[in-house]
C-alpha cells in the first residue's frame, strides 16, 4: 500500500496523485523557450516557459488585471518546489534569462521579465485554488465556448473563441477590421466606416448628411435634409394657412411650391379652411353657446359638445316662457304668468253677457265677445244662448204639461224642474197592484173563470225570475184551494207581452215562486200559460209585463178541474225501480198528466214529473229515451244520491229530430234517479220509457258521445275491449265511445282527417255492448290515401244502445298511439 504523501510538498504531491491522466505537475519558469522537465525527488515535473504580461497592449492589460484581481503570487511555486528538493540548473544553457526581456512568442509581443515564476502545478485539477478565476479539470478548454481555459482563466473577449453573448471573437486587439475589440460585428451607426457604407457619422438621425443606413442624403431619400432642404415628398407637405390651420403645400425638387391648401373643416371650435366660421358643416361649433333641446321640449342654449353636438338636455338652459301653449322654461306649467293659455278653451263674456268659452288668443288673451262662444241653454228663466229666446231648446217649459203614452196607456206629464218632463201620469193604482192592497181572490170551483183589469197604472213588484226576469208592471191575485186540484192559467187576450207565475202556497204574500211562463200560449204578442196540479193551501197568481212598456188590459182565464188519480212515483219517495238484465232494452209506461212538478231539477224543466229509481252495482253505460209518438215536449233528467239531497247527474235533450228526449252516459255504481218531465208546464200526458244497462270493462272505459264534432285521446295505457271482424289488430289497446240510436237515421265517424298525428286505425260498431253484434267494421278507407284512416257508416238505426270501437291497425305502435276521431250523431 502506498503511503500518501505528507510535509511541505504535499499539496503538490496531491495534485500530481489526484490527477493521473497529468503526466506531471506544471511549474512555469522565467524566460522564454520549451518546456524543461526536471526531478522534484522521485517526481518528474514539467517546467513551461511563460510570458508574464501575456499579450501586449489593451487584452494583454485585460489579462495582468485579471491574474491581479485573481491574487496570483509567481515566487511562491518555485519557492515550493525547492522546499521539495527540485534541481535544476537553471543557466543560460538552458535558454533562462534573469531580468532581461522575454523572448517573443510567434506573432506576438516581447514582455519585460520581471522575474522567476513558478506555479504549483494546480491548474487543472478541477479545485479552483487561489489565483485561479476558474477550474473545471479535464472540461477546461482553450477552444470550446464558455469553457474554463487551460490556464484557469473564465472565457472573455480576445481569447478568439465566440462564446455566449459574442457575436464575434478574432483574438486581436484591431478594432476596425472584421471583429471590434468588444467582440461585436461591423454595424451600421457604429461610427466607423465600413465596407458598403457611404458615411457613419455614428448617430440616428435622417435629417442630417448621413442617413441611418449609412447611405448620404439626397433630394428624394424622403427625409428632409435640415438647412439643405425645405421638403423631400412626393406628396403635398404640411403647412401653415393663414387662418394659423395646418395645409397642404406641394414638394417640387426638395422646396415648396406653390400656394398652402386649407384642410376640409374638422369639430374642434376653429376656422380650418380659413372661411371665416369655426365648425362649420357642424351642428354647432365645438365650445360656443349653441341652440339645444331642453328637458320639456323647448329650444334652449348651452355649450356645443366637442363633437359638435347639440348639449344634453342636462346641459341645456331652458328659455324664458313665450306665449306658445307650450312649457318652455320647463317648470311643469304652460303660459304662466299670462292671462291665459294659448289656444285652451277658457271662460270669456257672450254678446248677451252670460258665461261662454273660446279659445285662448295667440297672444294669450281671453277671446272678445264677438268670438266667445255662448253657453248651452239652461233652464234659470234667461237667455243663456244668445239667441233672444229664453229657456229654448230645452224638453219644456215649467209650469206645462201634455198628454202621453206608456204602451197602450194613455196619461199626462207636466214639466218639472230643470225643463224636463215628469214621468207620464197614467193615473191611479189598480186594488191588486201589489201585497199591500185589497187583493180580489180566485175561485177554486171546478169549471173555468176569467178575471180582467188593467196595469196602466201598476208598479213593477215581482220580478218573476223563473223566466228570466220581467221589467213591466204586475198585478196579483190569491188563489185559495180547498183541495187537490189541475189548474191551468192562460193570459190569451191580453194586450201586452204577458209573463204569468204562480207563487206559494202561503199564508204571507207572495212567497216563493213556484212557476213561472212566458210565452208557452203562443200569439203575439206572446201569452203565458201554465198547467198545475195543485195541492190544498193559499197561492198568489202575477200577471206581469215582460217590459216597462208592456202593459195595459190583461185577461186571466182560470180553469179548475179533478186532477184524477196521483201517480205512485209523484215524488223520489216513491220512485219505480228500473229493472234490467243482460245488455238488452226494456220499457216502462208512465204518465206525468196528474203529477206534480219537482221544481228543483237543472234541466229548465217546468212540468209535472214522474220518478223512477236505478241501483247499480257496479259502474255501467245507461240509455235513455222516450221517443214514443213526439205528442209532448218531454224532458228525461238524470240525478245521483241519496232521494232529497241527489245531484244533477245529466240532462236528456230534445232527440233525433223531434220534441222527445234521449240521454246516454255513464253511471258510477250506486242509487240513481230517473225523471221524465216536461219542459214547461203545460208539457205533460203518457209515455214509453225505453233503457238499456249494460256493464263490465266495455262500460267502465267508454266515453259518451253527446254531439257531433271531434274527439281526441289516446290508446296508450287502455285495454283491449274487443276484436274487429276486419283488419289485423293483434290485440292492441283501444278507446271505446257509446252513442244512442235513432230509430231509421244514421251515424258515422272517421280517423281520415289532415291529423298531424296520422296513424293506422280500425273502426268497429257493436250493438248493445262491445262484444256484441257487430253492424260496421272498416280498416283504411281508401279515401283517406295512405294515412291508415279509416271510415265507418251505420244506416238502419234502432233505438237503442251502440258501441264504437276505435282500434290499432297492423301499423301502428304496440302500445297504443293518439287519434283523433270525427262523429256525425242521429
Amino acid at each position: 500500500m502506498t503511503r500518501p504523501p505528507s510535509g511541505p510538498t504535499a499539496g503538490a504531491r496531491q495534485a500530481y496523485y489526484g490527477d493521473p491522466t497529468r503526466a506531471s505537475p506544471r511549474v512555469e519558469a522565467p524566460g522564454p523557450g520549451p518546456a524543461r522537465d526536471l526531478t522534484c525527488g522521485r517526481h518528474p515535473v514539467r517546467l513551461i516557459a511563460r510570458k508574464e504580461g501575456g499579450m501586449a497592449g489593451a487584452r494583454g492589460k485585460r489579462r495582468a488585471e485579471r491574474r491581479a484581481a485573481a491574487g496570483f503570487r509567481p515566487a511562491l511555486g518555485l519557492l515550493a518546489l525547492l522546499a521539495a528538493g527540485c534541481s535544476h540548473d537553471w543557466t543560460a544553457a538552458d535558454g533562462a534569462t534573469d531580468g532581461g526581456d522575454v523572448a517573443p512568442e510567434e506573432g506576438g509581443e516581447a514582455e519585460a521579465d520581471d522575474g522567476i515564476e513558478a506555479e504549483a502545478a494546480l491548474c487543472g485539477n478541477g479545485v479552483r485554488d487561489p489565483g485561479e478565476e476558474c477550474d473545471n479539470g479535464p472540461a477546461n478548454s482553450d477552444a470550446a465556448p464558455d469553457a474554463c481555459r487551460t490556464d484557469c482563466i473564465r472565457a472573455h473577449c480576445g481569447d478568439g473563441v465566440v462564446d455566449s453573448r459574442e457575436t464575434c471573437d478574432d483574438g486581436n486587439d484591431i478594432e476596425d477590421d472584421a471583429c471590434r475589440n468588444d467582440c461585436s460585428l461591423p454595424t451600421c451607426g457604429d461610427g466607423d466606416l465600413d465596407s458598403g457604407e457611404a458615411c457613419d457619422d455614428g448617430n440616428r438621425s435622417n435629417a442630417d448628411a448621413c442617413l441611418n443606413t449609412c447611405a448620404a442624403a439626397s433630394c428624394g431619400d424622403g427625409f428632409v435634409w435640415e438647412g439643405v432642404e425645405a421638403c423631400d415628398s412626393p406628396d403635398p407637405v404640411p403647412c401653415a394657412t393663414e387662418c394659423d390651420s395646418t395645409g397642404t403645400q406641394a414638394c417640387l425638387d426638395c422646396r415648396r411650391a406653390g400656394t398652402c391648401v386649407p384642410p376640409e373643416e374638422t369639430c374642434n371650435g376653429r376656422d380650418d379652411d380659413c372661411d371665416g366660421e369655426p365648425d362649420d358643416g357642424f351642428e354647432c361649433a365645438a365650445g360656443a353657446v349653441a341652440p339645444c333641446a331642453t328637458r320639456c321640449g323647448s329650444l334652449g342654449r348651452g355649450p356645443c359638445t366637442a363633437t359638435c353636438e347639440p348639449a344634453g338636455v342636462e346641459l341645456c338652459e331652458p328659455p324664458d316662457e313665450s306665449c306658445n301653449g307650450a312649457d318652455d322654461d320647463c317648470d311643469h306649467e304652460v303660459d304662466e304668468g299670462f292671462p291665459c293659455v294659448r289656444g285652451v278653451l277658457v271662460p270669456c263674456t257672450t254678446i248677451c253677457r252670460t258665461t261662454g268659452t273660446g279659445a285662448c288668443t295667440d297672444t294669450c288673451e281671453p277671446p272678445d265677445a264677438r268670438t266667445c262662444t255662448p253657453p248651452a241653454e239652461v233652464c234659470d228663466g234667461v237667455d243663456q244662448d244668445c239667441d233672444t229666446l229664453i229657456d229654448d231648446d230645452l224638453e219644456c217649459r215649467p209650469g206645462t204639461s201634455e198628454s202621453c203614452t206608456v204602451g197602450a196607456c194613455a196619461g199626462t206629464r207636466h214639466c218639472a224642474e230643470g225643463c224636463v218632463w215628469g214621468s207620464c201620469d197614467l193615473g191611479s193604482p189598480p186594488e191588486e197592484d201589489n201585497c199591500d192592497s185589497s187583493l180580489r181572490s180566485i175561485s177554486d170551483s171546478l169549471g173555468t173563470r176569467t178575471v180582467s183589469g188593467n196595469t196602466c197604472g201598476a208598479a213593477d213588484d215581482f220580478s218573476a225570475a223563473g223566466c228570466g226576469g220581467s221589467g213591466g208592471p204586475d198585478v196579483v191575485y190569491r188563489f185559495v184551494i180547498r183541495t187537490r186540484r189541475l189548474v191551468t192559467f192562460d193570459t190569451t187576450g191580453t194586450s201586452f207581452d204577458a209573463v204569468l207565475s204562480v207563487w206559494g202556497p202561503g199564508w204571507t204574500c207572495p212567497g216563493a215562486e213556484l212557476a213561472c211562463d212566458d210565452d208557452s200560449a203562443g200569439g203575439t204578442p206572446g201569452q203565458a200559460q201554465l198547467v198545475l196540479v195543485l195541492e190544498s193551501g193559499t197561492y198568489w197568481v202575477v200577471i206581469d209585463g215582460k217590459t216597462p212598456g208592456d202593459r195595459g188590459d190583461y185577461v186571466l182565464t182560470v180553469n179548475v178541474a179533478d186532477p184524477g188519480s196521483v201517480p205512485p212515483n209523484d215524488s223520489c219517495t216513491g220512485a219505480i225501480p228500473l229493472i234490467f238484465s243482460g245488455t238488452g232494452t226494456r220499457t216502462v209506461t208512465g204518465s206525468t198528466t196528474s203529477a206534480s212538478s219537482f221544481g228543483g231539477g237543472g234541466c229548465a224543466a217546468a212540468g209535472p214529473d214522474v220518478w223512477y229509481s236505478l241501483s247499480l252495482r257496479a259502474p255501467a253505460v245507461v240509455y235513455l229515451d222516450t221517443l214514443d209518438g213526439q205528442t209532448w215536449n218531454s224532458v228525461v233528467e238524470v240525478r245521483s244520491g241519496d232521494c232529497w239531497t241527489s245531484t244533477l247527474a245529466g240532462c236528456g235533450p230534445d232527440a233525433c229530430g223531434g220534441l222527445r228526449s234521449q240521454w246516454v252516459g255513464r253511471l258510477d255504481a250506486g242509487t240513481h234517479y230517473v225523471l221524465v218531465d216536461g219542459r214547461r208546464s203545460i208539457d205533460r200526458g203518457t209515455f214509453t220509457l225505453r233503457y238499456q244497462v249494460v256493464t263490465g270493462t266495455c262500460a267502465t272505459d267508454a266515453v259518451a258521445l253527446t254531439a257531433d264534432g271531434t274527439y281526441s285521446g289516446t290508446t296508450e295505457g287502455a285495454a283491449n275491449h274487443s276484436e274487429p271482424g276486419c283488419g289485423f289488430t293483434w290485440g292492441r289497446p283501444d278507446a271505446v265511445f257509446a252513442f244512442g240510436g235513432c230509430e231509421g237515421l244514421s251515424f258515422s265517424a272517421t280517423t281520415c282527417l289532415p291529423s298531424p298525428l296520422p296513424v293506422d286505425t280500425v273502426l268497429t260498431v257493436f250493438r248493445d255492448s262491445c262484444s256484441g253484434i257487430e253492424v260496421a267494421c272498416n280498416d283504411d278507407d281508401p279515401a283517406c290515401g295512405f294515412s291508415g284512416g279509416s271510415t265507418v257508416t251505420v244506416s238502419g238505426l234502432s233505438n237503442r244502445l251502440y258501441f264504437l270501437v276505435l282500434d290499432g291497425g297492423s301499423r301502428s305502435p304496440p302500445g297504443g298511439s293518439p287519434f283523433q276521431l270525427t262523429v256525425d250523431l242521429p
